[in-house]
C-alpha cells in the first residue's frame, strides 16, 4: 500500500517549491538577478556567461539553460541532473529531499535595480500635473531622435501621454502609463541624454489601445514604451499592443485569453528569451510568433538602423 503523502510534496506542490532557493541549496547554485529573472552559470555544462535562468510564472517555478537549450519544471530539473528514467522517479526523489519543506521568495539581490521606485512614497497625480507645466519640446525632440514617426509625437503631447520630467539637474521623458479605465498607474521615465530609466508608481503594461487588446486576434508585446511606438512606426496597420516596462508579464493572464496570434518584439538576449518563454507557458493555445529583428537588438535599434539607411 502506497503511503499518504502531506500535501506539501504533492505534484502543484513542488511545482511552487522556490527554484532559486532549492537549487542553491541542494546543488549549490549561485544566482543573480537579472530583470525579472535570476540566473547562474548552467549547471549541465562549463560555460563564461551564465545563462541559466530561472523565474516564477502563474505561481509554478521554471528553468531555461540557454547553453544546452533544455527547460522546464523542477521535475524536469531533476530528472536531467539525476539522470531518472520517468517522472514518477522525479516524483519520489522530490518528495524524499522535499518533505513538507516550504520555501520562501527570491532574497533580494545585493546589486537590485533601482528603475523602480515604490508608489507609496509619491503622489504621481501631483507629479504628472507638475510635470505636464513644462515645455515638453526636448521630448519632441528626443522621440523623433529615436525615430519614432512625427504625427505620432504630436499625439503623444497633445493627449498628454508624454510630458516632461526634470530630476537631478536632467531632462527625462516622462510616459504617463494609464490603465484600462484610463487611471493613472505609474510614470515612466526616459533620459533624454543617456539610457537611465525609472518608473515612478507600480509598474504596468502601457497601451493606447486597451479597448482593441482585450479580444483583438493579434497583439504584438514588447518590453519597452520605445519599442512599442517603434512596432507602431514600422508598421503600416499595426496590430493593438502592450509594452511590458520589462520583461515580466506583469498583467492578469485573462486580459489576452481570447488571442489567437501573440507577436514577440522582445528584445533579443536573455531577459526577452525568459518574457518569451513565460508567453507560450501562460497562453499554450496561442500562436506565439517572433518579430523579425533582422539581427538587431530590440525594434527600436531596428527602427533607427533603418531610417539612417543602414538596413
Amino acid at each position: 500500500m502506497m503511503p499518504e503523502w502531506p500535501p506539501a510534496t504533492s505534484v502543484e506542490a513542488l511545482k511552487h517549491v522556490n527554484l532559486v532557493e532549492f537549487l542553491s541549496r541542494h546543488y549549490g547554485l549561485q544566482f543573480r538577478r537579472r530583470g525579472a529573472a535570476v540566473a547562474c552559470h548552467s549547471p549541465f555544462g562549463e560555460e563564461s556567461v551564465p545563462s541559466f535562468f530561472v523565474r516564477q510564472v502563474d505561481g509554478h517555478w521554471l528553468f531555461k539553460d540557454f547553453s544546452s537549450g533544455v527547460g522546464g519544471t523542477i521535475f524536469d530539473f531533476v530528472r536531467m541532473k539525476e539522470k531518472l528514467g520517468s517522472f514518477t522517479e522525479a516524483l519520489i526523489f522530490l518528495r524524499r529531499l522535499v518533505p513538507s519543506s516550504s520555501f520562501g521568495r527570491i532574497p533580494e539581490s545585493p546589486d537590485r535595480s533601482e528603475n523602480t521606485i515604490a508608489a507609496r512614497r509619491y503622489n504621481i497625480k501631483a507629479l504628472y500635473e507638475r510635470f505636464r507645466r513644462d515645455d515638453p519640446r526636448i521630448c519632441r525632440h528626443y522621440l523623433l531622435r529615436r525615430g519614432i514617426r512625427p504625427a505620432l509625437v504630436e499625439e503623444l503631447i497633445r493627449d498628454g501621454t508624454v510630458v516632461h520630467n526634470r530630476y537631478g539637474g536632467f531632462s527625462y521623458c516622462c510616459f504617463a502609463v494609464r490603465g484600462v479605465a484610463g487611471e493613472l498607474r505609474c510614470l515612466d521615465n526616459h533620459a533624454v541624454k543617456g539610457r537611465k530609466k525609472f518608473v515612478l508608481g507600480s509598474k504596468s503594461p502601457f497601451s493606447r489601445e486597451w479597448k482593441d487588446v482585450d479580444g483583438a486576434r493579434i497583439v504584438f508585446l514588447a518590453e519597452g514604451i520605445i519599442d512599442y511606438l517603434s512596432v507602431k512606426t514600422l508598421e503600416c496597420t499595426p496590430p493593438p499592443g502592450l509594452a511590458l516596462l520589462g520583461n515580466q508579464l506583469c498583467f492578469d493572464r485573462s486580459l489576452l485569453a481570447r488571442t489567437e496570434v501573440l507577436v514577440s518584439a522582445f528584445d533579443a538576449d536573455h531577459g526577452g528569451s525568459s518574457a518569451l518563454m513565460a508567453l507560450r507557458q501562460r497562453y499554450p493555445g496561442a500562436k506565439v510568433q517572433i518579430y523579425d529583428l533582422k539581427g538587431n537588438k530590440d525594434p527600436n535599434e531596428l527602427l533607427v538602423a533603418l531610417r539612417s539607411g543602414k538596413r
